[in-house]
């Protein structure tokens, strides 16, 4: 299978489509994604009393390794900017079409992060009196709800403290991955805008121009904008892991991409770099994507990504692993409220209350996403 498939004639206008066909799959990026997030999901369970406190006298140093450098979600942004570039840089863009591609990938976020909100609301009333407020939150307003619908809360909760506060653990992320999506199918939309007045060999000058933005959202993202907080509510903060992402794409198609990811790779040394002298703390959510990109791009480099690791059990935890890290809190809350309530608080018992809390999960996702995440996706490809 080629890396890259070829681009259509600009004269043949297409729909742009959100993901490849459902039977193409990249096991190697799967992979990726089933452990982030079952890293991720250690990273809560850890982070969360009571089930973690009363077990650590059994997990010993795990639980705040665990709360410390659990925190890897950037791995999902540089994975999401590799598969964006490959399943839709190729393609021909138009902004007639923008609207009803931005319609799709919201469906497809929104449906199964949309049902666990209301499951997050209904653990966390059944939790109230049993389980911390500062793990479960205030009693919900209707004015939290509409901002979760629209994936704003994060955004209004910064310029409005304590009145939007996410439902659940991770919901944030859905935000900023619907606006790194408009953002770059915008610019896709740019691009072969230029590309159409440019006329027949405009689309390499078009894409030139293109990543050029690119590079410049990327290094103004590296060296300012993720270094504050207060702007971490903004694709801005994370475009630097996306654009990583998008890097290794450009790097494994010919000889230029690749020294320009070095190039980028470097960069990002630097901002580790700048990270220890400014700060004197590791930027460690720059590794956290690092990392995952350099063996991405050397599986690519191998021919690993479309058959490497060759195991449906891997594979369904990477195509359901979306659910999987939304869904873990809500559980984990309900496991930990049963167990508060039975009174199981010896270390053992706890340690027994995580792991019915992952297995449940993992149980849970599988139902969300044969439920929900599959039946959504069969829908937006037929009206797209």
């Amino acid at each position: 299978m080629t890396l890259a498939s070829p681009r259509p004639a600009l004269a043949t206008p297409r729909l742009p489509k959100s993901e490849p066909a459902v039977a193409t799959r990249w096991a190697l990026v799967d992979a990726m994604r089933a452990v982030a997030a079952a890293v991720i999901a250690a990273h809560h369970f850890a982070l969360y009393p009571p089930l973690s406190n009363w077990a650590r006298p059994i997990l010993a140093d795990s639980i705040p390794w665990l709360r410390t450098h659990g925190r890897i979600a950037p791995v999902f942004f540089a994975l999401g900017g590799y598969v964006m570039a490959r399943t839709m840089s190729e393609r021909t863009w138009r902004f007639a079409d923008l609207g009803r591609f931005l319609l799709g990938r919201y469906c497809r976020l929104a449906a199964p992060y949309l049902v666990v909100v209301a499951v997050a609301v209904a653990a966390c009333a059944i939790a109230r009196g049993y389980i911390p407020e500062s793990v479960i939150g205030p009693p919900l307003t209707w004015q939290q709800v509409a901002a979760h619908v629209f994936f704003l809360q994060d955004i209004l909760d910064q310029r409005y403290p304590g009145r939007f506060e996410s439902l659940s653990t991770g919901l944030w992320f859905v935000g900023i991955y619907f606006q790194l999506v408009v953002l770059y199918a915008v610019l896709l939309c740019l691009r072969d805008a230029v590309a159409r007045r440019l006329g027949p060999r405009g689309r390499g000058t078009a894409q030139r121009m293109m990543m050029a933005v690119c590079w410049t959202l990327a290094i103004a993202s590296l060296f300012y904008f993720n270094r504050y907080d207060h702007w971490n509510v903004w694709a801005v903060y994370f475009f630097c892991h996306l654009f990583l992402g998008i890097m290794v794409y450009e790097g494994l198609k010919n000889t230029r991409g690749q020294i320009l990811f070095w190039i980028y790779v470097a960069l990002m040394g630097l901002a580790v770099g700048q990270g220890l002298l400014l700060t004197n703390a590791w930027r460690w959510r720059l590794i956290d994507s690092l990392v995952p990109a350099l063996l991405l791009f050397a599986g690519g480099k191998l021919a690993l990504i479309d058959r490497w690791p060759r195991s449906r059990i891997v594979g369904y935890l990477g195509r359901s692993s979306y659910s999987f890290f939304l869904v873990h809190f809500s559980v984990l809350v309900l496991v930990a409220t049963l167990w508060v309530r039975a009174g199981w608080n010896t270390p053992w018992a706890a340690v027994a209350g995580l792991l019915v809390a992952a297995m449940l999960s993992l149980a849970a996702a599988a139902v969300i996403y044969r439920w929900v995440e599959v039946p959504v996706e069969r829908v937006v490809r037929r009206y797209s």
